[in-house]
């Protein structure tokens, strides 16, 4: 490790806030996947895990 670097928390470390938890909650049974949603100060990143050609299919048509 250099000098003057600290290190990051690695992402599975993160603590959300019980609202951003509460979503993901609703996103999962919802979409019956898993999902993650990451907020940044100007919006932020959903991600949507799908384990299948199958899997991805369902999700686009419930998307779509």
């Amino acid at each position: 490790r250099r000098a003057g670097k600290e290190r990051r928390p690695r992402q599975g470390g993160r603590t959300a806030a019980p609202e951003t938890r509460a979503l993901e909650q609703e996103l999962r049974a919802a979409l019956g996947t898993k999902v993650q949603l990451f907020r940044t100060a100007k919006g932020g990143k959903l991600v949507i895990h799908f384990y299948s050609e199958e899997e991805l299919q369902a999700l686009y048509d419930r998307l779509i």
